[in-house]
């Protein structure tokens, strides 16, 4: 498989419709059958000045559009601040919109205008928290991080990680993340180290999002795998269940062909008959969701990523309003001021994928599905975030930032 000239963050061996891998990853991919594969290069301008030197509840300027605000309510009377200076009112804002469009509900083909109405203030919630965390990231680090172009993933480890921890922080402040004290994902016939790595990045994500997962979804087969790691909502699998003793009934056309020691009767035909007592090899069909990861024996930060870019896929499946999100925030980004659609152009690389031009560090991530269910917009942002795939969304080594990608990742974590 050809790759880009930059192998995607997070992408060894990757996901498609069901998620299965991201691009560069050997295999991430789904299917129209009984289940989907799910598994990401733009220009934004980089951010100027230092973050410290900008109030921090201020919107970031960015190369993309901003999303706009139009019926988006302002409450008069003062703004009551959460912790880290974020605004409630914003936040509660947003979660009050996508409550309205969920109720409206709306065909999988088609959005109603409330999606798009609640994308915007979604992603203008994200842009606040963007801001509080990187004001507080200058704060615990005033000397900043070094430059490094052309720099590896892993050569920016304490900046991805400085990122990631103040995230968690942020969020944690905001809404409950990760599963119950003592409970763990559903599993069935998984194993061990792919259980463990979802286990290491499940408390990422909002445990209500978890908690519908863990009451809608059907048990995780969770997997090692050499190959694109893939999320399948659905698929069938054959289980070992062992041996147990069926009766065999043996016939031959002479006496001499039977065994020594069995009691045979002939028959009126002339053969010998007897039957025998023989262990069989016992298999059943069962049926599972499936998710795949690298070895985190071998590529531990890798595994991490991929399980939180598939993890994100299992989450979308239970929670409707991600993917509905999603979808209009493709569409604002991937439209020409007319409101018309930009021309689907082949992701480089990946076997009849294709893609809208939403101006994306990576064109993977406007890739098109053929519902509203899943979509690699949240995916590749939450292995971005958390991960420090495609430069964190914020420019690492050589990577172009995307601030208002970002900002939509974030106002999901925050408010969806």
């Amino acid at each position: 498989m050809q790759h880009q000239s930059r192998r995607p963050a997070g992408t060894p061996v990757g996901g498609q419709f069901a998620p299965t891998h991201r691009p560069d990853a050997v295999g991430l991919e789904l299917t129209d059958d009984d289940f989907f594969e799910l598994a990401g290069d733009p220009q934004t301008a980089p951010i100027e000045g230092d973050p410290s030197d900008t109030p921090w509840l201020d919107p970031v300027e960015e190369a993309v559009p901003e999303p706009g605000t139009a019926g988006i309510a302002v409450r008069p009377g003062p703004t009551p601040l959460l912790p880290f200076g974020i605004d409630a009112t914003t936040l509660d804002e947003a979660r009050e919109l996508v409550r309205v469009a969920l109720e409206q509900g709306g065909s999988a083909a088609e959005l109603t205008p409330a999606w798009a109405v609640a994308e915007q203030a979604v992603t203008a919630s994200g842009r606040m928290l963007a801001g509080a965390i990187d004001a507080e990231v200058a704060r615990r680090h005033p000397d900043g991080f070094p430059a490094k172009p052309g720099a590896t993933h892993h050569d920016h480890g304490p900046e991805i990680a400085a990122y990631r921890d103040v995230t968690l922080e942020v969020l944690g402040a905001l809404r409950s993340l990760g599963l119950p004290a003592g409970e763990q994902l559903r599993t069935v016939d998984s194993q061990k180290p792919a259980v463990a790595v979802l286990g290491e990045v499940a408390h990422r994500f909002p445990a209500d999002w978890l908690a519908t997962s863990q009451e809608k979804d059907p048990p995780l087969r969770a997997r090692v795998s050499p190959h694109r790691a893939h999320y399948v909502p659905s698929r069938s699998y054959w289980v070992d269940e062992g041996t147990q003793l069926r009766e065999v009934r043996y016939t031959v056309h002479d006496e001499r062909n039977v065994p020594s020691g069995v009691e045979a009767t002939t028959t009126s035909l002339g053969y010998w008959s007897w039957t025998a007592m023989e262990p069989r090899r016992v298999r059943a069909q069962r049926r599972s969701a499936e998710l795949t990861v690298p070895s985190p024996n071998t590529r531990s930060d890798e595994a991490r990523r991929t399980a939180t870019h598939e993890l994100t896929h299992r989450l979308e499946h239970a929670n409707p309003q991600l993917g509905h999100l999603e979808a209009a925030f493709l569409e604002r980004r991937s439209h020409d001021e007319d409101g018309q659609p930009k021309a689907l152009i082949p992701i480089k690389g990946m076997h009849r994928e294709w893609a809208r031009d939403g101006g994306f560090v990576h064109p993977y991530i406007g890739k098109v599905y053929p519902t509203q269910t899943f979509h690699e917009v949240l995916s590749t942002g939450t292995e971005a975030v958390f991960g420090g795939a495609y430069g964190g969304l914020v420019g690492r080594g050589d990577e172009r930032p995307d601030a208002d990608h970002r900002a939509f990742v974030l106002g999901c974590l925050a408010a969806a």
